[in-house]
């Protein structure tokens, strides 16, 4: 069953009440650390440790809103990859990438044509809040 949303106009004002957010990440204390943050911002938050178990998410009929994904994941799909399979399945999701690396890396996350921004690690928490809320309310 998936949870209902709030589509009032302050959707953010209550933990747990606001978009559904994908937090794709393999280091379980990043995850834990952004994951905690968007759940107090406002959002209801799904996590994956890998791209397969986004998917997987996406294929049990999650209402994901936006996917905030880093780019180095493990198994043989990456950010990228994950981004390209959510621009071709759902075009509608945003992707943000994020990474520790820059570099090729941001080149070739910027190619994918649903990843509108590519933030490094460490995060700044103000950034990623204003980032969503723009992607989110558009």
């Amino acid at each position: 069953m998936s949870p209902e949303r709030n589509n009032d106009a302050d959707k953010f004002s209550e933990p747990g009440r606001g978009p559904v957010i994908l937090v794709v990440e393999d280091d379980v204390m990043v995850r834990m650390g952004i994951s905690d943050h968007l759940r107090s911002s406002g959002y209801i938050v799904l996590e994956a440790g890998s791209a397969d178990e986004a998917r997987a998410l996406f294929h049990v009929g999650w209402p994901v809103d936006a996917v905030f994904s880093d780019v180095r994941l493990p198994d043989t799909r990456d950010g990228i990859e994950l981004a390209l399979w959510v621009g071709l399945n759902y075009p509608d999701v945003p992707v943000v990438l994020t990474s520790a690396y820059d570099g090729a890396v941001r080149a070739a996350a910027m190619a994918c044509r649903n990843v509108y921004e590519f933030l490094s690690k460490p995060y700044d928490f103000a950034k990623v809040d204003a980032l969503l809320r723009q992607l989110l309310e558009t």
